[in-house]
């Protein structure tokens, strides 16, 4: 884990619960069913708006800190002006190592493409 995480976890424990809900729902997208065609992105995932234990304040600095170093990216939806994320290679590499055993267990199980594609 790069210093600016590690320290950035142990002042701020919002940052992992954030990294971590995006994983679970990452995983929790349904696999292409036989046929459909598989998109080549990485999934984007609606903006968490409510995160249990994380007040609204500390949930936005949690986005705020992990897009400014690299471990979220975000785009505003074309046609419904919503803010959508997407885990960077290195945070998924980040929460594979450092994260609880049910977020590594999910990701695991993140069909074919979108799994390749986390791993960079």
């Amino acid at each position: 884990m790069d210093d600016w995480l590690d320290d950035v976890l142990q002042q701020f424990p919002a940052c992992r619960a954030v990294l971590e809900e995006y994983a679970r729902r990452l995983a929790a997208i349904p696999a292409a069913a036989p046929g459909e065609a598989v998109t080549r992105e990485r999934p984007w995932i609606d903006r968490i708006e409510l995160l249990d234990g994380v007040d609204s304040e500390s949930l936005s600095k949690a986005h705020g800190k992990l897009i400014a170093h690299g471990y979220l990216t975000f785009e505003v939806g074309e046609r419904d002006g919503r803010l959508r994320y997407q885990l960077s290679p290195q945070a998924n590499a980040f929460l594979r190592t450092s994260g609880s055993e049910e977020v590594v267990e999910e990701l695991e199980a993140v069909p074919g493409p979108a799994l390749r594609l986390m791993a960079g």
